[in-house]
């Protein structure tokens, strides 16, 4: 019969030891003919999976191990905004001092520099050399709201709209012609009826730092 004809000659070939090498045809085997879990690490040539090979959205964040991304490869632009950025220990922003950094600047004789404003408060900084045998630098607090109290190099505590300049010195750094003199205000303070306030740690210097003679100095910080 012919399935006897079929046994007999399997058995003859298995006696014979011949062998026969199965040859497959140029990409005859695709994902349909691999089983499952049949591809692993270690049959894989180190870098022979490129991003080419990758297609688009194929690895996931399961697929990614802890801490493989780092910093370098990230695309900022890509990221949105980190949940809760604007809390600071579960408190908003806005529930801490905004402070501003007043950047140094410099001012010469007679001129003058507006600081820095919150709500009815202004700060200003001025520079007169030699008026009568003195060179001064100092910061100027003005309101637009009377009833105003400030504490700074100034012993007058009121502060209106029509004060006298001479007594709205927030900082004073005042010595003779063309000696260096610097002066620090770390408690200077304003309080308004509007319920604004101004603090400021300001510093203001003249002929110092090896500048020409004549020249102011002012920085600080402010809330």
């Amino acid at each position: 019969s012919p399935a006897f004809v079929i046994a007999t000659l399997a058995l003859f070939v298995a006696l014979g030891g011949t062998g026969y090498a199965l040859s497959l045809p140029k990409n005859s085997v695709g994902p349909r003919q691999l089983k499952k879990n049949a591809v692993r690490t270690a049959k894989i040539r180190k870098r022979a999976v490129t991003r080419s090979k990758i297609s688009n959205k194929a690895v996931g964040v399961s697929q990614i191990g802890d801490d493989a991304v780092t910093g370098a490869k990230l695309n900022e632009s890509s990221i949105g905004t980190v949940p809760n950025a604007d809390k600071l220990g579960n408190r908003a922003a806005s529930g801490y001092l905004d402070v501003q950094r007043i950047a140094r600047f410099t001012l010469t004789n007679s001129q003058t520099q507006n600081m820095f404003t919150k709500g009815p408060f202004t700060l200003t900084a001025k520079c007169t050399i030699n008026s009568g045998g003195n060179d001064i630098a100092n910061i100027l607090i003005s309101t637009t709201q009377d009833n105003s109290a400030f504490d700074g190099s100034d012993t007058t505590p009121d502060l209106d709209t029509t004060t006298a300049e001479a007594n709205r010195d927030f900082v004073n750094a005042t010595i003779g012609t063309g000696t260096a003199q610097i002066d620090h205000e770390s408690d200077g303070y304003a309080l308004a009826p509007d319920g604004t306030s101004l603090h400021g740690e300001l510093v203001a210097g003249v002929n110092i730092l090896g500048l020409p003679a004549g020249t102011c100095v002012y920085e600080g910080y402010v809330t």
